[in-house]
């Protein structure tokens, strides 16, 4: 809050003649003001206006140059590593697999990556509705849900786990394939097979202190 500056109460209890010739003095040193200076206030005031250019100027030219610094160091990031990001942001994501790399995700994330020939495929659909029904359930247990559905382009874990049609596959965080199903699965299966895994029988007895 911005303080208001009162007038002390001695200048309020002035006679009008003295408060008349304030006002006077004013109107007379405006007056001198605006007929002698008026030549220097329009250069003060254009150099004034020039300088909010410039510095507007330069103001944009900080922006822009800043922008390129965050698009190249975002260029500079894998898409794997700009995956993990958000990933660990929010862990009931899902993601395409374009681009990703399995050996970059490796002891950081169990991965259920699931295959399909198209996103329409029914299979597909299902298991997304499946996995719908508690997606904090694989995030407690370090899940990235990974999708493909477009064959025809071969991407990097597509042609490691090499599926044929649908396909639901669970790879430990160490790299190994724990599981494969060529058809949809309820979320329950998926967290007991899960549960049972070496790595993560170790995890649970290390939060138990059982370690």
């Amino acid at each position: 809050m911005s303080a208001i500056k009162c007038l002390p109460k001695a200048n309020a209890r002035r006679g009008s003649s003295d408060h008349d010739d304030e006002k006077g003095a004013d109107r007379a040193l405006f007056h001198a003001f605006s007929l002698r200076d008026q030549r220097s206030y329009a250069y003060i005031f254009g150099m004034s206006m020039m300088t909010r250019r410039t510095a507007a100027a330069l103001g944009l030219a900080l922006a822009l140059s800043m922008g390129s610094v965050f698009a190249a160091k975002a260029q500079d990031e894998s898409p794997t590593a700009a995956a993990i990001a958000l990933w660990q942001e929010d862990r009931t994501q899902i993601f395409d697999a374009a681009g990703l790399e399995m050996a970059e995700l490796a002891y950081i994330a169990r991965l259920l990556v699931i295959f399909a020939d198209s996103p329409a495929q029914p299979q597909f659909q299902r298991q997304l509705e499946l996995l719908a029904e508690d997606p904090e359930a694989l995030a407690l247990r370090d899940v990235m849900v990974i999708t493909d559905t477009t064959p025809a382009e071969a991407n990097a874990i597509r042609r490691q786990l090499r599926p044929r049609g649908f396909s639901l596959v669970l790879v430990e965080k160490d790299g190994r394939v724990e599981l494969r199903k060529p058809d949809s699965w309820s979320l329950r299966e998926i967290i007991r097979s899960i549960d049972r895994m070496p790595l993560r029988v170790q995890e649970i007895n290390n939060a138990l202190g059982r370690g």
